[in-house]
């Protein structure tokens, strides 16, 4: 036959063929009947697409299970059966036999890890918190260079969970400023120079002032005194010296006190405040010489 007429041009047709083509689309009309393509064998069923396409709203071994091959493969809902729960509870080992990539929310191993990616990353880890601030927990924190902490808006709290203590060590002289140590719970420590620009307030201070300790009372002690005075009597022990004050006769107490005792450079001897006339009198070890004012007495004069 030259030209035959098409097989269901106008109105549909049945029959069986060995090949069937089409060099058109072919539209199969589902409105009111369902398709099926069987094989009658051991044959297979091909759908090729000459560009990319999709297959919709198709159950996919609905009665049989069936196998392939997918480069992505997504599900909008529950994903269930024997193969994915085999699957998922012992999943193969990712990048067992060719490096993969990925993104993971949380990343652990319960053995060694290793490989040069990992070697590489911790030999040169990327700065924690190098462009935004992060948080963790660390057995052992430190840093090579100055260490700034941004309290602008944000306060700084440092607690010990147990019965550890918090130390801060300067490689050299440094300072603790606008700390108020001790806020809440009183603290203790040793001070090399302990100093205060305003008013020193406390039940310690206060206490301690009242009734200071004895300076030099179980140990000797030097400093400098403006006013050094004694409630009992004053014991000097040893082989040294003690030095009184020393200064002229012009440079004596304006307003002298009884049993005052001090050197006169003028006189080169020891005087003593008596309080009566004369009452600056000299004191033992002074010279004895003769007072000849009169002819018929004889009196000792110290000086």
């Amino acid at each position: 036959m030259a030209s035959p007429p098409a097989i269901g041009g106008t109105a549909p047709n049945t029959g069986s063929f060995t090949t069937l083509t089409a060099t058109g689309a072919i539209t199969h009309n589902t409105t009111t009947n369902n398709q099926s393509y069987t094989t009658t064998g051991a044959g297979t069923i091909t759908l090729t697409s000459g560009t990319a396409g999709t297959i919709n709203n198709f159950n996919i071994g609905a009665t049989t299970a069936g196998t392939g091959a997918f480069t992505t493969i997504s599900a909008s809902s529950t994903v269930s059966g024997t193969g994915f729960s085999t699957y998922l509870a012992s999943p193969p080992a990712i990048g067992a036999t060719t490096a993969g990539t990925g993104a993971f929310t949380t990343l652990s191993a319960s053995s060694t890890v290793s490989g040069t990616g990992f070697s590489t990353y911790l030999a040169s880890p990327p700065a924690i918190g190098s462009t935004a601030a992060n948080t963790g927990a660390f057995t052992t924190l430190g840093a090579t260079g100055a260490i700034t902490f941004n309290t602008t808006t944000n306060n700084q709290s440092y607690t010990t969970t147990g019965a550890g203590t918090i130390t801060l060590t300067s490689g050299t002289t440094g300072t603790i400023n606008n700390f108020n140590i001790g806020g809440t719970t009183a603290g203790t420590g040793a001070f090399t120079t302990l100093s205060a620009s305003s008013t020193v307030s406390g039940a310690g201070f206060t206490n301690y002032f009242a009734s200071p300790p004895a300076i030099g009372s179980t140990a000797a002690n030097t400093g400098a005194f403006t006013t050094l005075s004694a409630s009992s009597n004053v014991t000097f022990s040893g082989t040294g010296y003690t030095q009184l004050q020393s200064g002229t006769t012009a440079q004596r107490p304006g307003s002298p006190t009884v049993g005052m005792i001090r050197y006169n450079s003028d006189n080169k001897q020891f005087e003593g405040y008596s309080g009566v006339t004369p009452s600056w009198l000299p004191v033992g070890g002074s010279v004895i010489s003769n007072d000849t004012a009169t002819a018929t007495q004889v009196y000792p004069l110290f000086f």
